[in-house]
């Protein structure tokens, strides 16, 4: 068995952002490693000790987008996890994260993420915590919509091509 420093060691010198959360239904951030401090762009104190939903609001979720429920995603993650005591991989989610612009107004900033939750429990069974693993897909979803949009513009231009190319041909006949 590893002793706790050593465990301590591992979370914090991560290179995938993680936090751990108080096992309730309004969640307490209890501990978050460097990583996810990076990603978020917040500070230890911003953030442990804080509620969840009140540290890392979203901002509300745009009815023409599914994708854009991130804090009901997570919440939902958050319970399957208290009620069956098994992990829970999330789907990419749209989270957006509060920051401050170069004027110093509250902006959100776009952000996607993969999680998974875990429940961590103590020798006799009690769950202790749920401990929170986020990476960052911004990039991979902006990546993911250039390539559809490109594959839309490639098909488009191969059906104006084969238009063109039919007229062409009643022209020559």
């Amino acid at each position: 068995m590893l002793d706790t420093p050593l465990y301590q060691s591992i979370f914090a010198s991560s290179p995938i952002g993680a936090y751990i959360l108080s096992p309730s239904e309004d969640p307490v951030i209890l501990d978050v490693n460097e990583a996810f401090l990076r990603n978020v762009a917040h500070t230890r104190e911003q953030l442990v000790g804080q509620h969840l939903f009140v540290a890392l609001p979203a901002p509300p979720d745009d009815p023409d987008d599914p994708s854009s429920n991130g804090v009901m995603a997570l919440r939902n993650s958050l319970a399957r996890v208290i009620a069956t005591g098994q992990p829970q991989s999330m789907p990419t989610q749209r989270y957006p994260i509060r920051s401050r612009g170069p004027d110093g107004k509250e902006v959100f900033v776009e952000r996607f993420w993969n999680a998974t939750n875990t429940p961590i429990f103590d020798a006799a069974g009690k769950l202790l915590c749920i401990y929170h693993v986020t990476i960052e897909v911004a990039a991979q979803k902006k990546a993911e919509e250039a390539l559809r949009l490109s594959r839309r513009e490639a098909l488009e231009a191969a059906r104006q091509a084969e238009a063109g190319r039919a007229r062409l041909d009643a022209v020559l006949q």
